[in-house]
């Protein structure tokens, strides 16, 4: 059994047979494939797999949170965490598989829209979280503030030049 089947057998806590998987590209941090899965009763899964070093699951457990944290404004279609942890000599990070597209005519009107609606979830609260997470590999300070333009600034921009 490879160490991509046992580790996703692992997480999900259920035995898998990996039929196909296909590199994905896009990232430089981590290892990306699409992986093709079928269970025990014969029905198929495509997931985004993301791994890397074991000191590397703090990085997939904030974007765990975070994929969740956007899922739960019910805003903007993103893809659903399904395992997050390590197994074997890695960390890793299993999301659901979204077929890509083309945009419709009207996607950027609808994904405008969606984004507002997500800012809406949110207005009232303090901006920041109640933990750090990262940019790529770079750790991104989450502090919260009360005023949007000042954390932008502090945390975001502020943040990225000194570290640069």
């Amino acid at each position: 059994m490879s160490e991509l089947q046992q580790a996703i057998s692992s997480l999900l806590a259920s035995p898998v047979s990996v039929v196909e998987t296909q590199s994905v590209s896009g990232g430089c941090i981590s290892e990306a494939k699409r992986v093709r899965v079928v269970d025990g009763r014969g029905s198929q899964f495509d997931y985004f797999v993301k791994s890397n070093r074991p000191a590397f699951l703090d990085n997939f457990q904030t974007e765990w949170d975070g994929l969740n944290l956007l899922a739960d404004a019910k805003s903007i279609r993103v893809p659903r965490p399904v395992a997050v942890g390590t197994a074997g000599q890695r960390a890793w990070l299993i999301l659901e598989w979204i077929e890509q597209k083309g945009p419709s005519e009207d996607f950027f009107e609808r994904f405008g829209r969606g984004l507002a609606d997500l800012h809406r979830v949110t207005l009232g609260n303090r901006i920041g979280l109640d933990r750090n997470n990262f940019l790529g590999s770079a750790a991104q300070i989450n502090s919260p503030g009360e005023d949007w333009t000042r954390f932008f600034a502090a945390r975001r921009l502020e943040f990225q030049l000194r570290w640069a």
